[in-house]
């Protein structure tokens, strides 16, 4: 009973109108609890892609290029930022981290290079420098564990605090995308078996009877 109920469960047993309302049922299943996982947008830094091996694309002279046709091109405004640093250049960076931030307020990537390059500018800038790292912080907790910013909340203790955990983190929330995912899987299988059930109660009865 177990195997045949498996085998219709994979569509290789039964009827061809059956199958597909089996297979359509499953989709179905899958889909309503697995959607909300797809559409997180993760941490507002999507298309960032700092850090990476280099390439071509991100080279200073591309990257140029990139912000002449889009000025809002967050990738390259904070890779090219980060060119411009590595040549002592921090002011020039430092202007393009604050239009990082004014293209995408809901990426900590801009708050934490510009904090980081107002810090290495002056003193002066300390006031600039802590709320930077601060809104970084608060929407991305993980940053903490970052070398620099870990130096710098050291340096700043008096006026930045790592702020208490009240929003997920982007590993919590691939974590948790990780876990509904499975959990689509076995809602799905569970209500496909049920339908299975139903169907096989609800087959007529062919038999000749004496």
């Amino acid at each position: 009973m177990n195997k045949k109920i498996f085998l219709l469960f994979l569509g290789v047993a039964g009827t061809p109108q059956r199958r597909l309302y089996l297979r359509l049922a499953t989709t179905a299943c899958l889909l309503l609890v697995c959607l909300p996982v797809s559409g997180q947008s993760g941490d507002g830094c999507t298309g960032v892609n700092f850090a990476k091996a280099p390439s071509d694309q991100y080279s200073p002279e591309n990257l140029q290029k990139r912000l002449a046709r889009d000025p809002k091109d967050l990738d390259a405004l904070i890779n090219l930022g980060i060119h411009l640093e590595e040549m002592d250049q921090t002011n020039e960076a430092y202007a393009l981290y604050n239009r990082a931030i004014d293209a995408k307020p809901e990426c900590y990537l801009g708050y934490q290079f510009a904090g980081l390059a107002a810090d290495r500018i002056s003193r002066k800038m300390s006031l600039d420098a802590d709320t930077d790292i601060h809104k970084a912080l608060n929407l991305n907790q993980g940053i903490a564990k970052d070398g620099n910013v870990e130096a710098f909340v050291k340096r700043h203790s008096h006026s930045v605090a790592t702020p208490a955990k009240s929003a997920e983190s982007p590993e919590d929330g691939f974590a948790l995308g990780g876990s509904r995912f499975f959990i689509g899987i076995g809602v799905g299988l569970l209500l496909s078996t049920a339908l299975i059930y139903f169907l096989r109660r609800r087959r007529p009865d062919h038999s000749v009877h004496a």
